[in-house]
């Protein structure tokens, strides 16, 4: 069960590398902008942790881990491969939200 949900989300990934064009990206009729350490050279888990306050707009973070996977995924086609997309979903625990470092 979890290789295929681990090969469900590559697909989800490089297929939205490869269909991406630009900088930006449209999710929900909302255009995304570029979130640089999906690009830059030496990305860390910190990056993400540092969105905290963009993902979980009221602080709690107890249970919501989707939002941390919904941030991501909404960005995924940025990402220059599926290792960055990866590493970064590494940055935090899938059960209770709590940002880690892999």
């Amino acid at each position: 069960m979890l290789k295929s949900v681990s090969l469900c989300l590559k697909i989800i990934v490089v297929a939205g590398i490869l269909s991406h064009a630009s900088s930006q990206q449209s999710h929900n009729g909302v255009t995304l902008e570029a979130w640089p350490p999906a690009t830059k050279k030496n990305p860390t888990v910190q990056d993400l942790h540092r969105e905290y306050s963009q993902i979980f707009r009221f602080g709690n973070r107890n249970a919501a881990s989707h939002l941390w996977s919904t941030f991501l995924l909404e960005r995924s086609a940025q990402m220059v491969n599926i290792e960055r997309f990866e590493f970064f979903m590494a940055g935090y625990f899938a059960v209770s939200g709590s940002p880690v470092r892999p």
